[in-house]
């Protein structure tokens, strides 16, 4: 029986062609699940940014403070807050 296989003759490029198209196949089909993969992972992370901004309030014409020290822009909008807040 094996004597049987080895006689008949393989068709080289045959073979390789075959085997290229396998390899084309199994590739399209593993760019195919990283793409929906990471489509899945950019859905979650858009949902996780809405979360968190639904409850962001926008102020308009607010002044901006102009220093260089994140610390004094902080307390700056926080007392611009407070006193928008604290109207009477």
């Amino acid at each position: 029986m094996i004597e049987e296989k080895l006689k008949e003759k393989v068709d080289v490029k045959e073979m390789e062609e075959m085997c290229n198209k396998s390899y084309e196949r199994l590739n399209k089909n593993e760019v195919r699940k990283v793409t929906e993969s990471s489509e899945v992972v950019m859905s979650l992370g858009e949902e996780r940014e809405t979360e968190k901004r639904k409850n962001n309030v926008i102020l308009y014409t607010v002044p901006e403070i102009l220093s260089d020290d994140v610390e004094d822009r902080k307390a700056g909008d926080m007392a611009f807050c407070m006193s928008f807040v604290t109207r009477d």
